[in-house]
């Protein structure tokens, strides 16, 4: 971190030294080459070796032992000196090096190295990596005899050059070559492939990268992973390519997202890994209806995020696939029918449609094979998986969409005593046509001696046909019934609630819904906890519910925005908390005077951001209230005289009145 230091400490005599870990760490500004004896340096404090010829990796700097044969120092001495570059006694690694660190001391001893004698080297593996500001000619570079390619151009990020006239027929391994050559888009076209068993990462972060390699035979290739990972301007046809002998393609085309070249015609009958693949190549929608998946294991996140992809894949071979996690997870435009598909070798799959939101069809699957540690679903169970994040359903279920679809059981109307309303509502969802033709219209479902409806209907958020006449005269549980459904708004006047004990959360984010319901029977209700919550256009009367049996009303208009009418008729004898019953009710003035709150414990936020209420709630008995924290904040017109309450059992009163801007008692 001596960051302005340049000097030349070449001179020194280190003999002595045993330790020089980060010496010159983030010396930025130091320059030169140094050539110490380090004979010295204890195998305590690195793998240093006498003699070694690589810089040592423990100092920061070009500190080389003064004794090594084939680096920098080596050719600033008498041993060896000639004016080119001859690789049966030069190494090539220490000569670039020397390139690096001086290109006018290593031309005077080797010539420029775009003339550099490289026949007969079988080895450029990691040659210029690292080396982020050179880009000099070495177009004429006899690699007739370099097997290994692989990271010779890694992290080169200066690096343009011409190499379309190299011969790189005896290459074998070409991975990680040009990662992260964020600049190169060379034309390598017309490269001999033929014995390449390796591109992985080859172009990865070669974010400029957008050459034709259509033409490339690359018959031997087995490892295709990561090869075009986040070349974001890559989009070429390699349909031409013979792809038989792969066998994964991780991540190949992962954040490639220009990328939409034709690859049908890949024969992909060996891979076995096509996790994330085409993820965030959000352009990609190619023909793959015709690949050869069946050997496939690994399918997860394969098109993640692919928000272009829409192909017809239901005649791909899945049964050797054992995890599709997040497979088509926000793949946006995703829609295509994959009923047919064999998934029993499947043990996970965990958020696969999650935010496919074109995704539409109804999917049964033998699903016995899911591993319980990916969710609780059960083989059978009538409720589609909760995992999935779409309406998948086990082919065993009883009473599901998929049953229905089946011979069995078949009718022509809905029959409460065979048929499950939640199935049948579920059927309705997914199609309309077909649900009215094994039930009838959802209007006239006979619903008798239903005891159940909670969560219904919630979550769906088009659902709004008309149940004005449904019998619910036995339903004890409503809550949730229309929980986010946000486009119910039907006359519901006519039903008979007697039986009810909960509407907690009934008509929770059903943002439209302004229905009639002052006639319901409420007497036997315990809770209506959230009933209207988030209701934003509901405001009608509710003055004449018998309410005797209520004890949880918290949260009941909870930013219940328009909500102004007058229950000051409620026996809330039996309540035992209100907290936050009408907070961010904006509108609500109501007169509730007369409540009887001598069991309320819990009145916090009860008006917070209720901005209009200023009802005279003095009289109410508040003795047995013991939490009262933001009980009126910024309940902003609220100025009501109520020094008379016994507040004696209270606990907290943590901003009780703040910004409670006009009270004054």
């Amino acid at each position: 971190y001596a960051s302005s230091f340049d000097q030349d400490l070449s001179s020194w005599d280190v003999r002595s030294v045993t330790n020089m870990n980060r010496m010159f760490e983030q010396a930025t500004a130091f320059s030169y080459l140094i050539c110490w004896d380090l004979a010295s340096l204890s195998p305590d404090y690195g793998s240093y070796e006498d003699g070694d010829d690589e810089p040592d990796p423990n100092t920061g700097a070009n500190v080389y032992d003064i004794n090594c044969s084939a680096c920098p120092c080596f050719f600033l001495g008498d041993a060896g000196q000639g004016t080119t570059f001859d690789p049966s006694v030069d190494s090539i690694y220490a000569a670039v090096d020397f390139w690096i660190f001086d290109e006018t001391l290593a031309q005077q001893r080797f010539g420029h190295i775009s003339g550099w004698n490289t026949t007969g080297i079988d080895d450029m593996s990691s040659l210029f990596k690292g080396r982020q500001d050179f880009n000099a000619d070495i177009s004429a570079w006899d690699v007739g005899s370099v097997v290994d390619f692989s990271s010779m151009f890694e992290d080169a990020r200066a690096f343009d050059q011409d190499l379309s006239g190299w011969d790189t027929g005896s290459a074998t391994t070409m991975a990680r070559m040009f990662h992260t050559a964020s600049v190169f888009d060379g034309d390598v076209a017309g490269w001999d492939t033929r014995r390449v068993t390796s591109t992985e990462s080859m172009f990865q972060y070669a974010s400029r990268f957008n050459r034709p390699l259509g033409g490339w035979q690359v018959g031997a290739l087995e490892d295709a992973s990561r090869m075009f990972y986040y070349a974001l301007r890559f989009d070429q046809d390699l349909d031409g390519w013979d792809t038989s002998s792969v066998t994964t393609m991780q991540s190949m085309f992962e954040g490639a997202q220009e990328f939409d070249g034709v690859i049908s015609s890949w024969d992909t009958g060996r891979v076995w890994d096509m996790r994330r693949m085409f993820m965030y190549a959000t352009a990609f929608d190619g023909d793959i209806s015709g690949w050869d998946v069946s050997s496939v294991t690994h399918m997860e996140s394969m098109f993640y995020v692919a928000s272009s992809f829409n192909q017809p894949i239901q005649s791909w071979d899945v049964s050797s696939v054992e995890t599709m996690v997040s497979t088509f997870a926000y793949a946006s435009s995703f829609d295509q029918d994959l009923s047919s598909w064999d998934v029993r070798s499947v043990t996970n799959m965990n958020r696969m449609f999650e935010q496919a939101t074109a995704f539409s069809y109804l999917i049964c699957w033998d699903l016995a094979s899911l591993s319980p540690d990916y969710g609780s679903y059960e083989d059978g169970d009538d409720e589609p998986d909760p995992n999935t994040g779409a309406n998948v359903y086990d082919i065993n279920c009883s009473a599901c969409p998929c049953f229905f679809l089946g011979d069995a059981g078949q009718g022509t109307t809905f029959d409460p005593s065979v048929d499950s309303i939640y199935a049948a509502v579920d059927f309705w969802i997914f199609d309309e046509t077909l649900a009215q033709q094994r039930f009838g219209h959802i209007s006239g479902w006979n619903t008798t001696g239903i005891d159940d409806m909670s969560s219904l209907f919630k979550g769906r958020q088009d659902f709004n046909a008309d149940i004005s006449a449904w019998d619910v005269g036995s339903v004890v549980d409503f809550s949730s019934m229309f929980e986010d459904a946000r486009a119910f708004d039907q006359d519901l006047s006519g039903w008979d609630t007697g039986s009810a004990t909960t509407m907690a959360r009934m008509f929770h984010t059903a943002s439209v819904f302004d229905g009639d319901v002052a006639g319901w029977d409420t007497r036997r209700v315990t809770s209506t906890e959230s009933m209207f919550q988030y209701a934003s256009r509901f405001n009608r009367p509710l003055g004449g519910w018998q309410v005797g049996a209520l004890e949880d009303a918290s949260r009941m208009f909870y930013y219940a925005l328009r909500f102004d009418q007058d229950l000051d008729g409620w026996d809330t004898s039996s309540v035992t908390t209100m907290q936050s019953m009408f907070e961010g009710a904006q509108e609500f003035d109501g007169v509730i005077s007369s409540w009887d709150t001598g069991r309320v414990w819990d009145m916090r936020r009860m008006f917070m951001y209720a901005t209009a209420f200023d009802g005279d709630i003095s009289g109410w008995d508040v003795s047995s209230v013991t939490h009262m924290e933001s009980m009126f904040y910024v309940a902003s017109s609220f100025n009501q005289p109520i020094q008379s309450w016994d507040v004696s059992s209270v606990e907290t009163m943590v901003s009780t009145f703040a910004y409670a801007s006009s009270f004054d008692q």
